[in-house]
């Protein structure tokens, strides 16, 4: 238990990278097991180095810093519900309802992509700021705080805006946090609220996205006859189907698009030698090319042919791949085992909120780059808001 509490990051990415492997086993077999061996060996070598120099040698700590900011953590749900009510007046209708009316899968897409699409890319970054950090420690905060009535506005009104917003992953980012520390405090009625309100939004928008699913093409003859054995068919059917597609999603999906990259870089599209990450093109002058996106008409011709475009997310370390070759896993080793050492001792002496702060981050590495997980994808944010709020008269 104690080499839990001292490398909990370490043993949760662990649980993902061996689900990174099943996946790549299931779609490609053993053919690129080696490349991800480079980065996992510079991972493990670079976190144990690291931990015993700053940790244990040194023993560098974050706790002497004395920061208090008191009750002005309220500000933060404040804040927080005035950009989800900014950016739904911005976006000027409740796409998911929206979503209920269309026929075809590739009308939702489309009316989905039109949510970040044709929206002011500062809009959007303050919206991903918003669902990935200030919303989850917002809600983390109050139900830790005990301020009952902000609380349920901020729970309310923020599962209807994720739900809104048609990605099935924000809801489990926005009460993730919430729902891990419950658990580890054995509040089971506020676990059994959480996994409910996941498990509604998830299947709702699953529905809502597959049409198909939803108006099953029956003919009259059949309806007529046997409408009670069709109905129950229906039942399973759409159950089994959820299911079979959650399971895919999250087993095997994320190290079937690894070998996807591999198939495709780089022979079809060559190393980028930096100017994947969007960051440097002010160091290296070069255009940025976002190959998550250049790649979806290649592994998803089909959907490329109806016109629709997307990303092809992936795990963290195959961004640095995708730009230096296998330097780039060297890199992205380096980089991983540093900033989670750095987490452990900004958490030191705090092992239910590092758990709940920081489990979504770090699982949703299988599908994002570091760099992405720390900006705009919010985790950076929480890290600082905790840093800022972590005196004990806060969260005690």
């Amino acid at each position: 238990m104690q080499i839990f509490k001292s490398h909990s990051l370490l043993a949760i990415y662990h649980i993902i990278f061996a689900v990174l492997i099943y996946g790549i086993l299931k779609t490609s077999g053993i053919e690129y097991i080696d490349k991800i061996s480079l980065f996992y060996v510079c991972f493990l070598l670079t976190y144990l180095a690291s931990y015993y120099l700053f940790k244990i040698k040194y023993k560098i700590s974050f706790e002497s810093i004395s920061i208090n900011l008191n009750k002005s953590v309220l500000i933060i749900p404040i804040t927080s519900i005035l950009l989800i009510l900014f950016h739904l007046l911005y976006l000027g209708e409740f796409h998911a309802i929206s979503a209920i009316n269309l026929r075809t899968i590739t009308e939702v897409i489309q009316l989905r992509r039109t949510i970040t699409a044709e929206s002011h890319y500062l809009v959007n970054y303050i919206a991903s700021f918003n669902i990935k950090g200030i919303l989850p420690f917002s809600l983390l905060a109050l139900l830790i705080l005990k301020k009952k009535k902000l609380y349920w506005i901020i729970f309310t009104l923020g599962s209807f805006y994720v739900f809104c917003l048609m990605q099935k992953s924000f809801i489990i980012v926005f009460l993730g946090p919430s729902l891990i520390y419950s658990l580890l405090k054995t509040r089971w009625l506020n676990v059994l609220k959480y996994s409910a309100s996941i498990s509604m939004v998830m299947i709702s928008l699953v529905l809502i996205q597959n049409p198909e699913i939803r108006n099953p093409e029956i003919s009259s003859a059949v309806e007529n006859q046997k409408k009670s054995d069709v109905s129950n068919l229906e039942t399973k059917s759409v159950f089994k189907k959820i299911l079979h597609g959650l399971e895919k999603r999250i087993l095997i999906i994320p190290g079937e698009t690894i070998s996807g990259w591999f198939k495709f870089i780089p022979k079809y599209l060559p190393y980028q030698n930096g100017s994947g990450y969007r960051l440097a093109k002010f160091i290296t002058k070069k255009e940025h090319s976002n190959y998550a996106k250049e790649l979806y008409p290649l592994m998803y011709p089909s959907y490329a042919q109806k016109g629709l475009k997307g990303n092809v997310n992936v795990a963290s370390f195959m961004y640095d791949y995708a730009n230096f070759g296998w330097k780039g896993f060297i890199l992205s080793g380096l980089s991983m085992g540093l900033l989670f050492v750095f987490i452990e001792l900004l958490f030191r002496n705090h092992l239910i909120l590092k758990l709940s702060l920081n489990t979504i981050p770090v699982f949703l590495l299988s599908s994002q780059a570091i760099t992405t997980a720390l900006f705009s994808g919010g985790w950076g944010l929480m890290l600082i808001l905790f840093f800022l709020f972590r005196k004990k008269e806060n969260f005690n």
